[in-house]
């Protein structure tokens, strides 16, 4: 769990929400916030990450209630801009990140590769 929270550091300043049932961790999602440029100027960013269930409350609304609890947050935020990765394939993500139930729907902006150099054999 402290490795965890190390790398949310490394992201920069954020807050990560949890929910819980009976005394134990079952979900979680966070964002961070950083510096970027946007068309050429600076701008304050809001990254969203780590939304995870444990498999026992997959299907429940857990998930949905952490990200309605962290937009409830991020809305109250002098942040403009709000950004997530999303892997291709996963269509459970999608379909949840379309703007229901209070949850402001996201736009597609574009695909991103991850490419690996191999320094030894």
């Amino acid at each position: 769990m402290t490795c965890f929270f190390q790398l949310l550091k490394l992201r920069g300043a954020g807050k990560v929400f949890i929910a819980r049932a009976d005394g134990r961790i079952v979900g979680c999602i966070s964002v961070a916030y950083r510096s970027v440029f946007v068309d050429g100027k600076p701008q304050r960013v809001g990254y969203v990450g780590d939304l995870k269930v444990h498999p026992s409350f997959q299907g429940s609304r857990v998930a949905l209630k952490l990200t309605q609890a962290l937009f409830g947050y991020a809305m109250r935020q002098d942040v403009d801009l709000y950004f997530c990765v999303v892997a291709s394939g996963n269509e459970k993500a999608f379909s949840f990140l379309q703007g229901r139930l209070g949850i402001p729907p996201l736009q597609f902006v574009g695909r991103f590769r991850v490419s690996e150099i191999l320094t030894s054999t």
